[in-house]
């Protein structure tokens, strides 16, 4: 067997699972990876807001980041892609641990709070999602997937408000 088809094979077997069985394994794969590493858990941190600050799509089921700051696409591992996604600025850190322990029927574990808030700050660290202390509405563009959206509408939106530079075919108008 090769690598492509193994990963054939890992993506048909991914999208199989149920939102709760992804996060189950994630957590497991982090606790045999981490040997301890999510152990850390500050309550102020979990307080605060998380909102999306880059645009994204969706490929194949997954999200895809598109940087702003340079001409790039980021897929997200399934961890970062569950975050990402929930990163809508009306849910505090705390808030969103709280939802995802609901997810597991035999209780989560222990080290899920720890895990959920070290891929949040990974995620602030390279600039896709950021922190706030109220909530925050989040602009047209960056409240669903590209594909999703009237891209004229977008576009005048991101001008707007600095997302992104004017053109020169738009300055004209």
């Amino acid at each position: 067997m090769n690598f492509e088809n193994f990963i054939n094979i890992v993506l048909v077997f991914l999208s199989s699972l149920t939102f709760a069985g992804l996060i189950y394994l994630l957590i497991l794969a982090c606790k045999r990876r981490s040997q301890g590493k999510f152990n850390k858990i500050d309550k102020r941190f979990g307080r605060l807001y998380f909102s999306r600050a880059e645009l994204f799509d969706i490929l194949e089921k997954h999200i895809v980041v598109i940087e702003s700051k340079k001409p790039c696409l980021t897929t997200l591992d399934p961890w970062y892609e569950i975050i990402f996604s929930a990163a809508d600025g009306q849910m505090t850190i705390t808030e969103f641990t709280q939802k995802l322990k609901k997810e597991y029927s035999s209780g989560p574990p222990p080290e899920l709070e720890a895990v959920v808030q070290q891929h949040v700050r990974a995620l602030k660290d390279i600039g896709f999602i950021t922190l706030t202390d109220k909530p925050k509405i989040l602009p047209y563009y960056l409240q669903m997937p590209s594909s999703q959206q009237d891209q004229e509408k977008a576009k005048r939106l991101m001008e707007e408000d600095g997302f992104i530079k004017k053109t020169k075919a738009s300055q004209n108008f």
